[in-house]
This record gives C-alpha cells, sequence and structure tokens, in this order.
C-alpha cells in the first residue's frame, strides 16, 4: 500500500524533530506542509514525501550549525 501523506506525529519520529520545531517551521513559512495545513487547534496537517525529505535535510543542515537564513536559501527559498 503507498502512502498518500504523513501526519505530523509520523513525520517527527521519521525526521527526528520536535513537535514544537516542525510547528514553527510551519508557522514561519519555512516548510509548509504540501497536503493539508493545519486549520485550527486539534487539526491535522498531512505532509508528502518530498516535504519529508525537505524537512530531513533542513534538520541535517541545521544540526551541522547552518543558520536558518542560509539554510532556507539552500533548500530553495522553501
Amino acid at each position: 500500500m503507498v502512502k498518500d501523506g504523513f501526519t505530523a506525529g509520523e513525520v517527527i519520529r521519521i525526521v527526528g524533530i520536535s513537535y514544537w520545531q516542525l510547528d514553527h517551521w510551519d508557522r514561519s513559512g519555512f516548510i509548509k506542509p504540501s497536503l493539508e495545513g493545519a486549520s485550527g487547534k486539534g487539526s491535522e496537517r498531512q505532509y508528502n514525501f518530498l516535504d519529508l525529505v525537505q524537512l530531513r535535510v533542513a534538520k541535517m543542515l541545521r544540526d551541522s550549525g547552518v543558520s536558518l537564513g542560509r539554510t532556507k536559501k539552500g533548500l530553495g527559498g522553501c
């Protein structure tokens, strides 16, 4: 079975970031969920596979000490 999307809970486990960081990156417009954004408390964001790749690369860059501004540039201003 091919998965259509990933919930925030699945994303944080797969990518290895905190829910706070995922939420911050979404709210700041850095990396937003492609399939379904948050629409209020209790709503479920849905990320696609490309979102997961971008989030993982962003995490690796940030863990390596690359600034958020440079990370945004490196990911094409996601």
